[in-house]
Parts: structure tokens; sequence; C-alpha cells
């Protein structure tokens, strides 16, 4: 991502949605950080990773490398920290 050195980057963005770009979030190794709702841990591998949700941005395909990991066992906690950003948090309660 432009500006951002993250060793791997989350897709958020589904794969059948088309277009040259998708949505993604930089992962950031762990280091013993607790996570949070808009931080939620990632494991990649044998690793676990934080996900800065708030640093989403739009990514040019050509710029995505290989599939290394999927966050699919992680996808409760991504869409907790989305529904907040995009929802509100507790989701349903007024604002």
């Amino acid at each position: 991502m432009h500006g951002v050195a993250a060793p791997y980057m989350l897709i958020l963005q589904h794969h059948f949605v088309g277009g040259s770009t998708r949505i993604a979030a930089p992962l950031f190794p762990a280091r013993n950080q607790a996570p949070t709702i808009l931080v939620p841990h990632v494991r990649v591998g044998t690793g676990t990773h934080l996900a800065d949700l708030l640093a989403m941005t739009a990514v040019q395909l050509r710029q995505i490398g290989a599939v290394v990991a999927s966050a699919e066992v992680d996808a409760d906690e991504i869409m907790r920290g989305l529904d907040a950003i995009f929802r509100g948090y507790p989701v349903g309660l007024p604002p």
C-alpha cells in the first residue's frame, strides 16, 4: 500500500466485485499487542498480526501479490470491526 510499510495486507473486498482495485487493510506483526475492535488479530501462518482496519484503502490489483493465508477463522472479529466503522457500535443503537 502506498506509504505503508506492512509485511502483509488483508483484502477486505470480495473477489466477485469487479474493478482494478481491492479494499485492503495493512497487517502488522502483533508483538504481544492486544487486539481491539478496530485492530483485530489475524493469523498468518504461525504468526499473529494486527489488521489496522482504520487504515484500509483501495489497492491496485497489480500491487497485490500471492495469497499467503486465509482470514476465515478471524472473520467474526474482522466483521465486528467493520461493523463498528460503518454501522456504529454497538450495532443497532442510535448515535
